[in-house]
């Protein structure tokens, strides 16, 4: 039986029998309660009405608290610092490097582009930087500046991360093809460099143009640059002319007073055009022009077929030095050259020489002239036989590290 007792000092409430609750109630509802465990539990007491101090008492038995930073849910104690691919999950968060003592807040989440505060005595912040993959990459340094290169010898992606930046880039389309049948030499593809690009963060497509028998080289792109296929030699049938590119075929033989220099096809890049054969009987081819210099003419009976124009080697800042560095670094070109004409074939006299830089030679009789070098956009040799294919192009992606 429950019983109610007092005294002079003391109120005594009893609930009586095991499992047995003392209940305080206000107008029929209950508002708090004490088991016989002495459990007091508060259903509807508003704690704003509480006042006064509450007595000390043991914290041991409560719950959901922790006793250190490591075992806080928005911290982290670790012997190295955070990174932009930590990705926690929510800005706020405290890393602490119990190594160096250095601490950070986490101030953007943004997947695998964290932000971290330094909020330590140490300084350097944890942050996204410009990063790039895609093609084969060397580093070098020229002038005390160290370089980074993505060299992409066949159609691939630049791919960006972090941060967008700012690169350079070499632009080489595919040469073309030396003509047949007594054919000029092929024009070397357009050379392109550009300065100050803004690579954003995402996917940037490159294209390697390729080269093909007798025919115009295939335009190579780095995004939207583009630089223009080198033009095909021309054939001893017809037409006899070269063709247009980023550096023109040369004429092919006999092609007489009327056939007039192919002109260059140029954006923005290096190109030069193709050599004539003003002869009508017995002539030799002319050379295809390359990204330093014009094919020459083909000479008449017993002279020689005209040569392959020079490639290019200072197309970086009108440096050699810095060309040949940033060639060297990518294992690229030829002696420190890119994008040489083909020489002419012959018929009687001589063949018309390669244009430094990848540029094949001439050649008689019922043969083939060899294919332009790979991957230097240089033309290929006329010949007497079916002709031959242009050298690949090539994309050079550079940017400070």
């Amino acid at each position: 039986m429950s019983t109610i007792k007092s005294s002079s000092e003391h109120l005594t409430l009893n609930a009586d029998g095991a499992s047995k609750d003392i209940k305080f109630q206000a107008n029929g509802v209950e508002k708090a309660s004490i088991s016989s465990a002495g459990a007091f539990t508060s259903t509807t007491i508003d704690a704003t009405k509480l006042t006064g101090n509450l007595p000390a008492i043991s914290g041991a038995s409560l719950t959901g608290l922790v006793s250190t930073v490591a075992g806080a849910t928005d911290a982290t104690v670790s012997a190295s610092d955070p990174a932009t691919d930590t990705n926690p999950s929510a800005t706020g968060h405290l890393w602490v490097n119990k190594t160096s003592g250095e601490c950070f807040v986490s101030t953007d989440v943004t997947t695998d582009n964290n932000v971290w505060t330094n909020i330590g005595g140490g300084s350097g912040d944890v942050q996204p930087v410009f990063g790039a993959t895609g093609g084969t990459t060397s580093t070098y340094t020229y002038n005390s500046v160290d370089y980074k290169i993505h060299t992409f010898t066949s159609s691939s992606s630049f791919v960006v991360t972090g941060l967008d930046g700012t690169v350079d880039a070499l632009v080489l389309a595919a040469g073309g093809g030396g003509g047949a049948a007594g054919g000029g030499g092929g024009g070397a593809g357009e050379l392109v460099w550009n300065t100050g690009i803004t690579a954003a963060v995402g996917s940037i497509t490159v294209t390697v143009g390729a080269g093909s028998v007798a025919a115009d080289g295939s335009d190579s792109f780095f995004g939207t640059l583009d630089a223009n296929g080198g033009g095909a030699g021309g054939n001893g049938g017809s037409p006899r002319t070269g063709y247009t590119g980023g550096s023109s075929g040369g004429a092919a033989r006999d092609a007489g007073t009327s056939a007039t220099v192919a002109v260059t096809k140029l954006s923005a890049g290096y190109g030069n055009v193709g050599g004539i054969q003003s002869n009508t009987s017995w002539s030799n081819g002319g050379g295809g022009g390359g990204a330093g210099g014009s094919g020459g003419d083909g000479g008449g009976s017993n002279g020689a077929a005209g040569d392959g124009g020079a490639g290019h080697n200072s197309f970086v800042n009108s440096s050699s030095a810095e060309t040949a560095a940033l060639l060297t670094a990518a294992s690229a070109g030829v002696s420190g050259y890119l994008a040489g004409g083909g020489g002419g074939s012959y018929h009687t006299g001589s063949a018309g020489a390669a244009g430094s830089g990848g540029g094949t030679a001439g050649v008689g009789g019922s043969s083939n002239s060899t294919a332009g070098t790979v991957n230097t956009g240089s033309g290929s040799g006329g010949s007497r036989g079916s002709g031959s294919s242009g050298g690949s192009g090539l994309v050079i992606v550079r940017y400070i590290v």
